[in-house]
């Protein structure tokens, strides 16, 4: 407890370790509302503690909380907790990153703790017009047309306008029960209108692009990690906390059906030509990653390479065509190991490239059954393109877990080579 670090020598007291306790926390916090696994929290906020000299500390990540225990002379002194709440700012994470940075480079504990509980308040606006190119571009992505783009498009862009307003105190089931709704609304007018003017257009595809925007699923590819990373109550509230996310998605379309039932659509699916759909595809991936790195916040300098990676990523799924889990497991794979040297390459976390490389591995055919069986009132339909939605995000999580495995083995190899390497030259120096 306490020492010399860095040249400096950090005092011992209860308000000093108050004090990191309080910064740790704000790491852990950002890095769960950043979208990183709840063991890469917990990992960070004791690299935090460790810089300023405490080591011992005992940090529990709960359904709701953050806890940070720390002994002072073999009793428990300072306790500390802190609500979060999970997200995916990547942009975020980048900049507590780059505080942890601060810290090691001899910032002071006050400044430090200052700047994360800055960060963490602050809200970055998503900026919505380039988000919704995702939801468009994955509208087109899955098979639709033109005017199904533009239909995903403008709904996506009201999704992302009401999500990106300031709503303290309303609870998260209610927010995107009203998102949903609206979008789901907006997808049935314009549909409707498209109708009247001889337009053909696929409501179930424009709902499908117009999801995009409220879709759980990074929520759940984390909760699934956080599982295999044997932290089974964080991956148990992730899972339930995306569940409880598809039920508000579910019941706001249902809300606008009802609302909207009076309207006469024609959904048609249409046929396009293997080239067509070939080049939407590509083009849809493309723009589909761009919007999302708007979504999530990624630095922008980052994005070319998260384009390339994901493209790479979803010709390698295409091109095993054994099985629809172990091309998500390989893609996978593949993307977690260019992510990782890209974020060597650029002194940056991992996250800012894995996780939208991921993005065309989501089971796009699975969510579209599924909503296609709730329209037709198919409830056990719909549980089984869910149930289906599921495993390939297992599988995706399967691939990344095993490239982070190799890693890890792989490092410690190294340090037991170079441990034991300096053991030698020691003895050999006697």
């Amino acid at each position: 407890m306490g020492g010399k670090i860095n040249g400096k020598t950090y005092p011992c007291d209860e308000n000093f370790c108050y004090l990191a306790c309080s910064f740790a926390a704000s790491v852990c916090c950002a890095f769960l509302q950043g979208g990183a696994t709840c063991l890469s929290a917990v990992r960070a906020a004791k690299k935090v503690l460790s810089v300023y000299g405490l080591s011992g500390a005992r940090i529990q990540v709960c359904l709701f909380k953050v806890y940070i225990y720390i002994e002072l002379y073999g009793q428990t002194k300072v306790r500390l907790n802190r609500a979060y709440s999970r997200g995916n700012d990547l942009g975020l994470l980048e900049k507590c990153v780059s505080i942890i940075r601060s810290a090691k480079r001899g910032l002071p504990l006050a400044e430090s703790e200052r700047r994360a509980a800055i960060i963490l308040r602050a809200r970055t606006p998503v900026c919505a017009p380039v988000g919704a190119l995702a939801c468009a571009a994955f509208s087109l992505f899955f098979g639709g047309g033109a005017a199904d783009f533009v239909i995903a498009y403008i709904s996506g862009l009201i999704s992302l306008i009401l999500c990106s307003l300031p709503c303290r105190g309303i609870p998260l089931f209610l927010r995107t029960l009203f998102t949903s709704a609206a979008g789901g609304a907006a997808c049935r007018l314009l549909c409707a209108a498209c109708g009247l003017l001889g337009i053909a257009c696929s409501l179930p595809l424009s709902l499908l692009g117009n999801t995009m925007a409220l879709i759980p699923g990074l929520g759940l590819f984390s909760a699934i990690c956080d599982i295999l990373s044997f932290r089974f109550l964080c991956g148990v509230r992730g899972i339930l906390c995306a569940l409880s996310t598809a039920i508000a998605i579910s019941c706001g379309y249902a809300l606008s059906s009802a609302a909207f039932s009076f309207l006469q659509i024609n959904s048609v699916a249409l046929q396009h030509s293997v080239f067509f759909s070939f080049a939407a595809a590509y083009i849809g991936c493309i723009a589909g990653v761009a919007g999302f790195c708007a979504i999530l916040r990624v630095p922008r300098n980052f994005v070319p390479y998260c384009i390339v990676c994901a493209v790479i990523a979803f010709h390698i799924s295409g091109i095993i065509c054994a099985s629809e889990y172990l091309s998500a497991a390989v893609a996978a794979a593949f993307a977690c190991a260019a992510a990782y040297a890209l974020g060597r390459s650029f002194s940056a976390r991992e996250e800012c490239f894995s996780v939208p490389s991921l993005v065309p591995l989501i089971p796009g055919a699975s969510l579209y059954g599924a909503f296609e069986c709730l329209f037709a009132a198919d409830i056990l339909g719909a549980f089984y393109y869910f149930c289906s939605c599921l495993a390939v995000l297992f599988a995706v999580a399967c691939g990344t877990m095993l490239i982070k495995l190799f890693k890890e083995v792989v490092l410690a190899a190294i340090n037991a080579a170079s441990k034991y390497k300096i053991k030698l030259q020691r003895t050999e120096n006697f």
